[in-house]
């Protein structure tokens, strides 16, 4: 485990760093480049999805959940507009701002694609990587089993899931390499954490009811987790950010260029990963639908919000 605030800071930076160097590798050079590339690598994953019937009190709820995940992004925008200095005190708030402009699109998702919506946070990420992630490209397709100690077919072969001393906080190492790592630590913390509530202190101490290891006490290796994929490390992030080690962020964040990167991180990969949600909605809702919902969000916010990136995504996806 990192050893000082610094080192902390770095690996979930670094973490940033890797998932945006795939999620423009081969992707052209400016944003609406970007974007036009993303949607193009996607339009084959959604062929199979068709226009849903949706009620009046369907599509009322969708447009809120859609304007929640869009308001959320613009807020989580605003101190790239204050002096760089600052950003290390407001980084303290952005990966819980990020996470709610990603999670909202996922309630929407849900709500479009079963008619329901899921009022904790756990099942929504599970639904997201367990059931749709292969309508999302690379690197957003990306999972790991923890359980079974293997990676999806997405990464590339031989990638591992563990490295060598240092990984979390090196620019050099492969970028797979070190997301597929960093999937495992996550999926390790989750484990522990699983271990704490559900079996270390409990009185009787549970047994595990079958296979080899049959009525012995659980252990921490005993416990199964979900699959985790780009979506849970979010959830990752707003915890340590939300409830862990919020301190961290300000006392490691003071080197100004990491503070900047850290913020400018999180909004690419905030316009990126909503673009790739609302292409699925767009499958779901018809594209006269979506464009309903940004012009009327974009006419809403109109000289008071920065939104620019909603209106990329519109041009992207509802020209």
């Amino acid at each position: 485990m990192p050893s000082s605030p610094a080192s902390e800071f770095q690996s979930y930076l670094f973490f940033l760093y890797h998932f945006r160097q795939l999620i423009w590798r081969g992707r052209g050079d400016t944003k609406p480049e970007l974007l036009q590339q993303i949607a193009a690598s996607q339009v084959p994953l959604l062929a199979n999805i068709t226009v849903r019937a949706l009620t009046g009190q369907d599509r009322a709820a969708i447009r809120k959940y859609v304007f929640t995940a869009w308001n959320s992004e613009a807020v989580a925008r605003l101190p790239a507009g204050f002096d760089p200095e600052v950003l290390q005190f407001t980084n303290q708030w952005k990966p819980v701002q990020a996470y709610y402009a990603i999670y909202f699109h996922l309630v929407a998702l849900h709500l479009a694609i079963n008619g329901t919506v899921s009022k904790n946070h756990a099942p929504t990420l599970r639904y997201a990587t367990s059931t749709i992630l292969s309508w999302f490209p690379q690197p957003w397709c990306l999972r790991l089993d923890y359980n079974t100690k293997t990676l999806n077919n997405e990464f590339p072969a031989g990638t591992p899931i563990t490295a060598p001393s240092g990984w979390n906080v090196s620019r050099e190492t492969p970028s797979y390499t070190h997301v597929a790592c960093f999937f495992r630590s996550t999926a390790q913390r989750n484990q522990y954490e699983a271990w704490l509530d559900n079996y270390k202190n409990k009185k009787p101490k549970p047994r595990i009811p079958s296979g080899p290891r049959a009525g012995k006490i659980y252990t921490i290796a005993d416990v199964k987790v979900d699959p985790v994929s780009i979506f849970n490390v979010l959830w990752r992030f707003r915890r340590w950010a939300n409830y862990l080690e919020a301190d961290t962020i300000i006392e490691g964040g003071d080197y100004v260029p990491h503070a900047v990167e850290f913020d400018k991180s999180f909004n690419e990969i905030n316009e990126t990963t909503a673009l790739v949600c609302e292409h699925i909605l767009r499958s779901y809702l018809g594209i006269d639908r979506l464009r309903e919902l940004y012009q009327e969000y974009l006419h809403l916010t109109s000289g008071h919000l920065d939104c620019e990136p909603v209106e990329r995504r519109r041009v992207a996806l509802c020209p």
